[in-house]
């Protein structure tokens, strides 16, 4: 999934490399509350681990996600994986396209199909489409980075 953000490649690099502030986004989304914890970093500042504690709209309880980041490449790409029995990864690639930046989101979805299934049919309005949240969160995004102060 992609959209086009009018903002500068190295502020959406940010914005996507805080685990803090684009999870943040992503809550407000959906209206949940998550928290991100146990931000390690390494002697230059790059973010190497976290943890995310959420609550998926069709889990009555919250679960703690452990995140690692297995690579970073300042300005073009983040990709992040999940360390519970799903190894789900996010993949973020960055690029330049006109006056502002196209963002690229690919997720590796490794959750057995039968469980995804199940979780479709509990949850509402049908709001387990990957495809979906993915389009719902890249939206929240460009909004906040849209309506940011622009740099002096």
């Amino acid at each position: 999934r992609s959209i086009d953000i009018d903002a500068p490649v190295g502020q959406v690099f940010r914005f996507i490399s805080d685990p803090c502030r684009r999870m943040s986004a992503m809550a407000r989304v959906y209206e949940r509350r998550e928290a991100v914890s146990d931000v390690e970093a390494s002697p230059d500042g790059v973010v190497t681990r976290y943890k995310v504690t959420t609550r998926f709209f069709w889990l009555p309880f919250s679960t703690t996600i452990p995140m690692i980041r297995v690579e970073h490449v300042a300005n073009e790409r983040i990709v992040e994986k999940a360390l519970v029995f799903t190894k789900d990864v996010d993949d973020f690639t960055l690029e330049a396209s006109g006056n502002g930046t196209r963002l690229t989101w690919r997720y590796e979805l490794t959750t057995p199909r039968a469980l995804v299934k199940i979780l479709g049919l509990l949850s509402a309005k049908g709001k387990t489409s990957q495809e979906r949240q993915m389009d719902d969160n890249l939206a929240r995004f460009k909004m906040e980075l849209e309506s940011a102060p622009k740099p002096a």
